[in-house]
């Protein structure tokens, strides 16, 4: 299939809740997962902080982080290790790529940013450019919410992938910068106390954002580009690009 609106192009979905279920407040079904799966989310936290030390592995842990995270948002079963570990592995170059270009356009951004605020002091023009290095800033950040779980879900290019969570990122935009004020907010809960927040990041703060993130984007995904794809383009499993 060639996409949505020629937007998305892509293969193949995991497997999603039965159609035919009843339909459930997410925000229910988001605490009901936190609770029932709390001390799986401790461990995988702590999995994927120890697998970020590195930093080079930050990206192939994302994806492992993700990719459980995601089938919890589904109601899915997911071994916290093993699933981490394979998807980690599956996804590793895309997501080592995405993670470098992650890189480049924090410091690329926060270099012209830092520029248009010097040359804003004798350049009146000049200076009102770091407001749009700010919103360029926060149409990454909402673009971030559709990265990972595009990748460890369907077969798609690095260039599918960034073109992808754009659209969504714009497309969504209203609910989108409503998620980063709720992530804000959960952030400034945990941090309010910063040495509190600080001993517990290792443990349960970035699963809690992350479970968020991905049962907030996945029902967007869903509608888009799950549901689009037909049944003689589906496969088993996710194949590397």
């Amino acid at each position: 299939m060639a996409g949505f609106f020629g937007f998305f192009d892509y293969t193949k979905p995991g497997p999603g809740v039965p159609k035919d279920a009843p339909p459930k407040n997410r925000l229910i079904v988001f605490f009901e997962v936190l609770f029932r799966k709390f001390w799986r989310l401790v461990t995988l936290n702590i999995v994927y902080f120890i697998c970020c030390i590195p930093i080079i592995t930050i990206g192939p842990a994302t994806a492992g982080f993700t990719y459980v995270l995601r089938n919890f948002s589904r109601e899915e079963h997911s071994w916290v290790w093993s699933d981490f570990k394979e998807h980690a592995f599956k996804n590793f170059k895309q997501a080592l790529i995405i993670s470098v270009i992650e890189l480049v356009v924090i410091v690329v951004g926060f270099v012209n940013f830092r520029f248009y605020s010097q040359m804003g002091a004798t350049n009146a023009f000049l200076g009102y450019l770091k407001y749009v290095i700010i919103a360029m800033g926060i149409i990454f950040m909402m673009m971030r919410f559709y990265i990972y779980p595009m990748l460890v879900t369907f077969n798609l290019s690095i260039k599918q992938v960034l073109k992808n969570a754009f659209i969504f990122a714009i497309i969504k935009l209203p609910q989108n910068f409503l998620m980063l004020i709720v992530c804000a907010a959960v952030m400034l809960g945990f941090y309010y106390y910063l040495l509190i927040g600080i001993l517990l990041t290792p443990f349960i703060v970035l699963s809690v954002l992350g479970l968020m993130i991905n049962f907030f984007v996945y029902p967007t995904m869903q509608k888009y580009m799950i549901d689009k794809v037909g049944p003689a383009e589906k496969v088993e499993e996710k194949q590397e690009v």
